[in-house]
């Protein structure tokens, strides 16, 4: 029962971690489409705003977004307006067996009248 178990859970990563890769590769394709949110809060990146729907059996959310300081040369959660987001995506399966983070960097696209 063990074995069959862990083999579950493992599965369940493995699952996880490749779905909240391909979530964080959407939330970096729609920013690149000059989708930019300044001071972004979570909703900004949504699964549904971004157009990302996770398999059956898994929920997908930002779990945090934080914005450069280049004062402190750190990111913070205290926005800043300097055109550079880190932002938390989080995959969970439902039966709360596994959760995955990925962790993606936006920036404000140049061009289109934006000062970069």
């Amino acid at each position: 029962m063990t074995t069959v178990t862990v083999s579950d859970i493992h599965r369940k990563q493995a699952t996880a971690g490749a779905v909240a890769r391909d979530y964080a590769e959407t939330v970096s394709r729609y920013v690149a489409a000059d989708h930019y949110v300044e001071c972004a809060t979570a909703a900004a990146y949504a699964p549904g705003v971004v157009g990302f729907t996770p398999p059956g059996g898994y929920t997908a959310s930002i779990a945090g977004v934080e914005y450069w300081n280049a004062a402190t040369t750190t990111f913070s959660g205290t926005c800043s307006s300097s055109g550079l987001e880190r932002v938390t995506v989080q995959v969970a399966s439902t039966d709360g067996r596994a959760t995955e983070d990925v962790v993606v960097v936006v920036r404000r696209p140049c061009g289109g009248g934006s000062s970069c």
